[in-house]
């Protein structure tokens, strides 16, 4: 995987299996480019292997400025 750039942004989901964040793609995006998909895309987490279909509303666009922020409180 590319390492990220400090200051870049990136199209992330959080992982439904065990809340963390990860890039969707390893390259930065534009500031001014419609960045999110129009259909759901299946993505597999990293860091534990779970699977799941991620539709765009779930789908965010996140600046990298530091590590240790890709952690998300799962919802109840």
């Amino acid at each position: 995987m590319i390492p990220k750039e400090l200051g870049k942004q990136y199209l992330v989901v959080f992982c439904k299996g065990c809340g963390a964040g990860f890039r969707v793609r390893e390259k930065p995006i534009a500031e001014e480019q419609d960045s999110l998909p129009s259909a759901a895309e299946t993505h597999r987490c990293p860091g534990c292997g779970h699977t799941a279909v991620y539709e765009a509303r779930e789908m965010k666009v996140a600046r990298y400025q530091k590590e240790g922020l890709g952690r998300h409180k799962k919802m109840q």
